[in-house]
């Protein structure tokens, strides 16, 4: 079945300016400024007041009405980002191996580099480090907790998946894991095993 028009509208808050140009989204905020490109979405956005963007589909079926209100979601996030910003928490779970988790900053790059020492009891140091942009801490408040925030730059990396991927493993072992949960209301249980 087709739908001959489907509309998504969505308000822009107060102090960050919204940019469409050929479908590349630019977000201005008081954090900084993010841009997405939506080339490969086929929607249309229209500005019909100051702070309100209408995006349209024209004859779409169910698969094409359903893009509308993702691309809704990826704007909003973006204000989301220049406004509040994000920030991630990831604690290290263990139940017999500890893991040790040391913080240093590259002195030549800038960039934060983390070390994760005796994941599963082994000797091998896994090294990940952190996109420009990405700040690491340790929690005060809770025992085996990182946090991570992120100012807004060019493009937008998601830290946890980056840490997450280097603590994978090959055998089918269940006792440790690592737990993410974000700012953003979402709770997420990744446990890496084959």
């Amino acid at each position: 079945m087709k739908y001959i028009h489907s509309q998504e509208s969505l308000k822009i808050p107060e102090g960050v300016k919204v940019h469409i140009k050929t479908r590349q989204v630019t977000v201005e905020g008081p954090r900084g400024k993010l841009t997405k490109n939506l080339g490969h979405v086929s929607v249309s956005f229209s500005q019909p007041s100051k702070d309100v963007i209408n995006i349209e589909l024209h004859n779409g079926n169910r698969k094409n009405v359903a893009t509308l209100r993702t691309v809704k979601t990826i704007i909003n996030n973006l204000i989301t980002g220049v406004t509040k910003g994000y920030k991630y928490k990831m604690r290290y779970v263990y139940a017999h191996f500890p893991i040790n988790v040391n913080l240093d900053k590259n002195k030549e790059t800038g960039l934060w580099e983390v070390e994760i020492r005796n994941f599963l009891g082994e000797k091998i140091v896994r090294r990940v480090t952190m996109h420009p942009g990405v700040d690491v801490e340790v929690s005060k408040a809770q025992k085996d907790e990182l946090l991570f925030s992120e100012t807004p730059s060019k493009t937008y990396h998601n830290p946890p998946p980056t840490f997450n991927k280097s603590a994978e493993f090959e055998t089918r072992i269940f006792e440790s894991s690592w737990m993410v949960s974000t700012s953003v209301n979402v709770v997420t249980l990744l446990k890496r095993h084959r």
